[in-house]
Parts: C-alpha cells; sequence; structure tokens
C-alpha cells in the first residue's frame, strides 16, 4: 500500500496543472511581496560615510563629522507605513508623502513638506537605493562632497 501511495503521489507532483498552480501561487506571493514593499515596512534612522573609495570632502561644513553632528544622531529618521505612506524627518521638518518599490529602488514623492501641501504638478520622485543588507542609501543629499546617507531599520 505504500509504494502505491508513493507512486500516487509522485504522480501528482509530476502532473502540468500541478506545477502550473505552485508555480502561479510562488508568483503571486512574490508579487504581493514586491507590490507591497512588506519586506521594509519599519522606522529607519540616518547616518553618514565616506562612498567606497573616496576621500572626506574639503569644503567647509561638508566633511563627514560635520554631517554627522548636522545629522544629531538618529534625528533624521524615515518611516515606511503599511499602506504606501511615508514620514521622513529631516531633522528640519517633517515630509510626508507615498513610497513605492521598484526593483531595487525605493521611490518616495513627497505631497507634504512642514505641514504644507505640495500641488501635484510640483511633486517628484526621490530615487532611494536599497541595498541587499536593508540600507536605505539617500545619494541626493551629500553624493557632491563624497558622502552617503545611509538609513539603517531599527
Amino acid at each position: 500500500m505504500t509504494a502505491s501511495v508513493s507512486s500516487h503521489t509522485f504522480g501528482l507532483v509530476r502532473s502540468r496543472s500541478f506545477r502550473i498552480a505552485m508555480h502561479f501561487t510562488m508568483l503571486l506571493g512574490v508579487v504581493f511581496m514586491i507590490g507591497c514593499g512588506g519586506g521594509i515596512v519599519g522606522t529607519y534612522s540616518a547616518d553618514a560615510r565616506l562612498m567606497e573609495g573616496r576621500e572626506d570632502p574639503m569644503e567647509p561644513g561638508y566633511s563627514l563629522d560635520e554631517i554627522r553632528a548636522r545629522n544629531g544622531g538618529g534625528q533624521r529618521t524615515l518611516k515606511l507605513l503599511r499602506g504606501g505612506r511615508f514620514e521622513w524627518n529631516t531633522g528640519g521638518g517633517l515630509n510626508e508623502g507615498t513610497w513605492r518599490v521598484d526593483a531595487k529602488q525605493l521611490i518616495l514623492r513627497d505631497d507634504t513638506v512642514g505641514g504644507i501641501s505640495i500641488s501635484p504638478a510640483m511633486q517628484s520622485d526621490r530615487i532611494w537605493e536599497i541595498r541587499p543588507n536593508g540600507e536605505l542609501i539617500h545619494t541626493g543629499s551629500y553624493s557632491a562632497y563624497n558622502i552617503e546617507e545611509f538609513y539603517t531599520p531599527n
């Protein structure tokens, strides 16, 4: 009896319809995780570091130590909320808007800055890199000074 159950189970696993159903189920799971960005929902804190292979800038006010001091040790945070909304405490104000994940990028679109609504025509995307280790890289602020601002999960 055991042999017939095993061969029947093996035959089911090998059937075309079963394989299609399994692939479809796995695909739905992946699409859901990517589409919802569920893996990156949470609160992140900012820090800064020199870009790989670069030197500390000599520009007054933009050395790595000065930027770290300006960031205030955790004052800058990014909250990615369920439902595709974010709150970004920039250290000088609060930006709010929508977020989505596209490939290995986090795309933020501010719709409110410091409590003031931004008209849709003036809104634009901020593209951040998502690293395999879970860091979010914001290159817009200090990249001209060889520094990248990175956010790590709390």
